[in-house]
């Protein structure tokens, strides 16, 4: 397995406002895996959705004001993610999620006076889509002369872009968590400000 896994995730939590994080570094043989989080009401289990399958990867304890979890794990348990994660989601511990089918990446995005549209934010133009892989919802705004791009998380399927889901930056923005990116000679890249 490639440094492919390793990165920052965001985690869709049961409650929108409170999104989560998981890093997942490389040490040697083994992969680190650190999760932060909101302390829930409740006990929640960690799972990360690959290609085709869920792994379980622990239940976050109490530390303070967060849930924290915090292994050590070998590729080979990784090897079942298929090199790629597209979602990471806390479930109930005796709840076992099923994949669901991924998103068509050429989807069209919902348009007309019914789609939901974050306050201040623009539908990316069609001429543009180039920038954006696939053509998912995506909207983007100007910021101190920065060019944002936003793409909705759900918590009910997966990422339609895996390949850059570890590069944006969760916010809530009108009550829906977004992965907030900056746009830069036309690809996606970490947020610098926001």
């Amino acid at each position: 397995m490639e440094e492919t896994l390793c990165g920052v995730y965001p985690v869709v939590t049961p409650d929108p406002e409170a999104a989560g994080e998981l890093r997942l570094n490389r040490e040697g043989a083994y992969y680190r895996l650190r999760y932060n989080g909101p302390l829930l009401s409740k006990p929640m289990r960690l799972w990360a959705l690959g290609r085709e399958r869920w792994l379980k990867l622990g239940v976050p304890c109490p530390d303070g004001g967060s849930a924290t979890l915090n292994r050590r794990l070998s590729a080979d348990v990784l090897r079942p993610l298929g090199g790629i994660i597209s979602l990471v989601r806390l479930f109930p511990p005796d709840c076992t999620p099923e994949a669901p089918a991924h998103p068509a990446k050429n989807a069209p995005s919902p348009s007309g006076p019914k789609a939901w549209r974050p306050d201040g934010w623009a539908p990316l133009p069609e001429g543009e889509r180039s920038e954006i892989p696939g053509s998912a919802e995506v909207y983007i705004r100007l910021f101190q002369g920065h060019r944002l791009a936003a793409l909705p998380l759900n918590h009910e399927s997966p990422f339609p872009f895996p390949e850059i889901l570890r590069y944006g930056t969760p916010r809530s923005i009108d009550g829906r968590v977004l992965l907030v990116y900056e746009i830069r000679h036309g690809r996606l890249c970490p947020l610098q400000s926001f």
